[in-house]
């Protein structure tokens, strides 16, 4: 069968595909798309690597491992069998073997392992439940804080053991016994004991011939350095920080290197920071540290000394929760890292009162807090830097509902995407009706033109 071509129109089959100006509109869409998709992860990836040279500007870290606590398994019952304190008598002597046993015990120990134990601080209260009832106690973990009112040590089995008392704030008195004396403390020094309650024990009182003391001994590992503690700390005296330095930039008309941070001011801080009152301070009056204050932070830290601060929505450069030496602020753990902010030609550095181990590298967080004064450090690639500290009151972690730049690059390809197919399928069902409606004309125009055929053949033939 022979198909015809309505004059002036065009075939099906030429229909059935797009014009050329309909696909050069199609192909540029697609170009477009492609690059707007190739911008926005063009522009991610700088900026994952602009974060990652912002990393180069703070001081090596290592990264923090998670801890694992093992502990050991202590027999109570076999230390008790060894001791006796029932009597006054039995209290003078320290029994070999027992010392032996518990010491054996607890000079593998750590401060972790002691914590994890369930160690409990001496003070009158305990130290009466624990006279009263020694063996219960026997082979628990305890830890006491005072001022060494006697000091002396012996060699037995050729290693030295040092005995003590401490006379402890609540003018309670302790024993102890350890392997070691951190910082050499001697009479009059302040130091805390973490040890594994051995026996009450007693000794004559060196200053008062024929007066016994009696009282709790620990088995420790070491006997370390200590500090009174501040108490509560609820407000700021300028005169605990007169001392405090602060790093200048190099190649300023008079350089400093003020590397570290001095001890007792940061602590009274951390304190303060702890204990501050609610509602003691109006925030909202506070400045906000933008790029502006940071410099004067810099140029001029004496001006801002302690003075509240806000810390915009920022991102998290490190973050860690660091278990604390002995301090006077009783401080047992608290978080430190880095924030960084697109307006700060400077990293900051923090350090937060409480552990906090939701903050996390790369989280976003923002809070309040005090500053105390510039620090040098070395980065890991850009040499010596300096940095404010600021000891946070607040801090917070921030969770902004989606990533702005993923979120932006998936809607402009969302909405490509739709604009391509409600376009193909208005293009297509365009060229169906086209199609439908020119078959429909050759069939009609096929059937009048056999109906004059027919009409025209001559009658009888």
């Amino acid at each position: 069968m022979r198909r015809f071509q309505v004059p002036g129109q065009t075939s099906a089959s030429a229909h059935a595909t797009f014009s050329k100006k309909e696909k050069r509109r199609l192909i540029a869409m697609a170009v477009g798309s492609v690059i707007v998709f190739g911008a926005f992860l063009y522009s991610t990836l700088e900026t994952r690597n602009l974060e990652e040279s912002d990393l180069g500007a703070l001081p090596p870290s290592e990264p923090q491992a998670e801890e694992k606590i093992f502990l050991p398994e202590i027999d109570p019952g076999r230390i008790d069998a060894l001791v006796a304190d029932s009597k006054p008598v039995d209290r003078v002597t320290l029994e070999s073997d027992a010392v032996d046993a518990l010491l054996d015990e607890a000079r593998r120990l750590t401060p972790t392992q002691f914590e994890a134990l369930g160690e409990v601080e001496l003070n009158t209260e305990v130290i009466s439940r624990i006279e009263e009832d020694p063996s219960a106690h026997r082979a628990k973990a305890f830890f006491a804080r005072g001022v060494v009112d006697a000091l002396r040590e012996r060699e037995r089995n050729g290693v030295t053991e040092y005995i003590g008392r401490l006379l402890l704030d609540d003018q309670s008195t302790c024993y102890f016994l350890t392997l070691a004396l951190e910082d050499a403390p001697e009479n009059g020094a302040y130091v805390r004991v973490d040890g594994l309650f051995l026996k009450v024990y007693s000794e004559e009182d060196q200053l008062r011939p024929g007066e016994w003391i009696e009282a709790p001994l620990l088995v420790g590992p070491k006997a370390v350095r200590s500090y009174r503690s501040f108490g509560i700390v609820d407000s700021l005296s300028p005169d605990r920080f007169r001392g405090v330095e602060d790093a200048r930039v190099v190649g300023s008309d008079s350089p400093a290197i003020v590397r570290e941070t001095p001890f007792e001011p940061l602590w009274y801080l951390m304190a303060y920071a702890r204990d501050l009152p609610q509602d003691s301070i109006d925030w909202d009056e506070a400045p906000e540290l933008d790029g502006t204050l940071l410099d004067e932070l810099i140029a001029d830290p004496e001006k801002w000394r302690l003075k509240p601060i806000r810390i915009p929505i920022s991102r998290v450069q490190d973050s860690r929760v660091i278990r604390a030496n002995e301090n006077p602020a009783r401080i047992s753990s608290y978080t430190q890292g880095w924030l960084g902010n697109w307006g700060w030609q400077y990293a900051v550095r923090f350090m937060y009162p409480r552990p906090d181990p939701s903050i996390h590298l790369r989280d976003y967080a923002y809070g309040r807090g005090f500053f105390l004064h510039d620090f040098a450090f070395e980065s890991q690639a850009r040499g010596l830097r300096v940095a404010p500290l600021i000891v946070l009151t607040e801090l917070h972690r921030f969770e902004p509902k989606s990533d702005p730049i993923w979120g932006l690059m998936a809607k402009v390809l969302l909405v490509s995407a739709l604009v391509l197919i409600v376009l193909l399928f208005v293009l297509v069902r365009r060229e169906n009706r086209k199609s439908r409606e020119i078959e429909q004309e050759l069939i009609r125009r096929r059937r009048a033109r056999r109906a004059r055929s027919g009409n025209a053949r001559p009658a009888g033939t």
